[in-house]
């Protein structure tokens, strides 16, 4: 158990309690006719106003214990199928439980923990519900009546799990299935997981071309993610090719991330060892992660509860008309702020066109690079519809990252630099640096993820290259001399050249259809993080303003009695927090 697992299992009960005294009041009917319909408050009243609220305090507290008491980061194993990766995973385990010749159309993820007692399989489903499985149906892949949306769910008492209680290893389906498969492999995990093990066989002795796609995506996606290089089947090839093939695979994978892979390790039938002490490393740097995960949100919840407990500790002795004061202050501010919200939010909206152009352009360079070989497997009767799916998916994400990241982020970075002083709103945050780790806080993640909802509106591409394809090759071989066969073969390079431009202008129309949109919608999703977060402040603190006068009004004699309560629990807070920053490493700062 990590030392702040540890201490907030301890004290979650202690620092419950007072969190719950404390709790943010009800709004009073005199706030909601105080407050103005601002900061993206939706019109209509109060009730659509609570449904935007966000999570109590005491709601905050339990949602952060049980990711404490349940925290687990996922390790995805990528590659071909038949690359190794389920008897990799069968060796950890001490036995065959995963189907390890698999139709690699009908394989689903299998997510796998340890835990003590007998194994327990069960099939995930998008809504939250679970379904049992006998563990004959995973080791023989009887999981048919199962959508390509599920997943599988292994608990495994296996010695080498124990080791990494805080790992998930994940069992994905083979990155050359499918476009859809391959997409999740990278939207559904990267922004949620420690590190990738890319796989490769010895037998392929270097990367497949879809295994070079899923890295050059990691490195827009997670650029800081780790990734270990696994070369299986070792035992077919001698010790000097084994070596070799480590050689290639490194330089492959250095070449497709742009830097080196944390380790690459060979491993053998039924030896893994290597690949043991890869993980072993992993497990060691879980706990940076843990504590920015579960430490940061704490100490953002203990240092609003102790903003509100110093206010009500009343140290300034304000009295009701300097309350009142306060109160207008903090109306004067929310108006500042919805201002420079609706100002910032037009400036950028103003840009998006360019923005959308210059995606564009970076879509269309892109499949103009591909143009060549393109043609060459169009002549050759081979469908590139996937490969052109990839290469949209590929720039897009390039796109999106150096165009319109830099500009969103710009615009949340000068609307927190605007905001109050005694507002802490913590909406765009950069990557956390945990020495051997950087830590993805989703900024990027979240960008990329709306990117396959946009590409599941371009529908089928292989539709528009099948006439392309039909009428390339259908005179092909007709003529009756090598000369001649040579000129019809140009000619057809040729066409196919004119008719893919063709084909790319309409792909990017389509994208150019639903960008429009997406850019809209994340700007849109940005402000509403940004005002909320505000918003609520700010009405904590009116809140807390209008209890401190409640209290001023009960007399001299119980009011001491509170504050010098208020005092003490500030005091304990205070120790809470110092503890959780000294041990999660954050920045030791004075508590306001």
């Amino acid at each position: 158990m990590f030392a702040l697992q540890k201490y907030l299992a301890e004290n979650a009960q202690d620092i419950g309690q007072l969190i719950q005294k404390y709790a943010e009041p009800s709004s009073s009917a005199h706030e909601a006719d105080d407050a103005p319909q601002s900061l993206n408050t939706p019109a209509g009243g109060g009730a659509n106003h609570a449904e935007t609220r966000a999570e109590t305090w005491p709601q905050t507290l339990q949602r952060l214990e049980n990711e404490a008491r349940h925290f687990t980061i996922r390790v995805p194993l990528i590659g071909k199928f038949s690359s190794g990766k389920s008897t990799l995973l069968n060796t950890v385990l001490g036995e065959r439980t995963l189907a390890a010749s698999v139709d690699p159309q009908t394989a689903l993820p299998a997510e796998i923990t340890w835990a003590e007692g007998p194994a327990h399989f069960a099939a995930c489903l998008p809504d939250g519900r679970e379904r049992p499985l006998a563990a004959q149906q995973v080791r023989d892949n009887a999981l048919d009546f199962l959508d390509g949306s599920a997943w599988v769910r292994i608990q495994h008492p296996a010695a080498a799990l124990k080791r990494w209680p805080h790992l998930c290893l994940v069992d994905l389906p083979g990155l050359d299935s499918s476009i859809e498969r391959h997409s999740r492999a990278i939207d559904q995990y990267a922004s949620r997981s420690l590190a990738y093990c890319a796989v490769v066989s010895a037998e392929e002795g270097t990367l497949h071309e879809s295994m070079l796609k899923a890295l050059k995506e990691l490195r827009l996606t997670a650029p800081h993610l780790p990734v270990i290089a696994v070369i299986t089947k070792c035992d077919k090839r001698s010790e000097a090719d084994v070596q070799a093939v480590a050689a290639t695979v490194t330089q492959a994978v250095t070449q497709a991330l742009g830097r080196a892979p944390q380790a690459t390790v060979c491993v053998r039938r039924g030896q893994a060892q290597p690949f043991l002490e890869a993980l072993d490393a992993l497990e060691q740097q879980a706990e940076a992660i843990f504590n920015h995960a579960i430490g940061q949100p704490l100490d953002e919840l203990l240092a609003q509860a102790g903003k509100r407990l110093d206010t009500l500790a009343n140290r300034d002795d304000i009295d009701s008309q300097q309350i009142q004061a306060d109160i207008e202050r903090l109306k004067k501010e929310r108006h500042a702020i919805e201002q420079n919200i609706a100002q910032r939010t037009q400036a950028l909206e103003s840009e998006l066109p360019a923005i959308e152009s210059n995606i564009l352009q970076t879509v269309r360079n892109a499949l103009q690079n591909c143009a060549d070989s393109h043609i060459s497997a169009v002549l050759g009767g081979r469908d590139i519809s996937s490969d052109i799916q990839h290469t949209v998916r590929a720039a897009l994400q390039q796109g999106v990252q150096q165009d319109f990241a830099p500009e969103l982020q710009s615009y949340l970075h000068h609307l927190e630099a605007a905001m109050p002083a005694d507002l802490d709103i913590r909406v765009s945050l950069p990557d956390v640096d945990t020495g051997s780790v950087k830590v993805d806080t989703g900024f990027m993640s979240a960008l990329i993820a709306g990117i396959t909802a946009l590409l599941a509106k371009l529908g089928p591409i292989g539709s528009l290259l099948s006439t392309l394809i039909g009428g390339l090759l259908g005179g092909l071989f007709s003529g009756t001399s090598d000369a001649d066969r040579a000129e019809r073969r140009e000619a057809r390079r040729d066409a196919a050249r004119s008719q893919l431009h063709s084909i790319y202008e309409q792909v990017i129309s389509k994208v150019g259809e639903s960008l429009a949109a997406y850019l809209q919608e994340q700007v849109h999703a940005a402000k509403e993080r940004i005002a909320q977060s505000a918003r609520q402040q700010l009405d904590q603190q009116t809140a807390t303003l209008r209890q401190l006068e409640q209290r001023l009004n009960l007399g001299q004699e119980q009011f001491a009695a509170l504050q010098a309560q208020t005092r003490d629990d500030l005091a304990r807070l205070r120790q809470w927090q110092a503890e959780v920053r000294r041990i999660a490493r954050l920045p030791q700062q004075s508590a306001a």
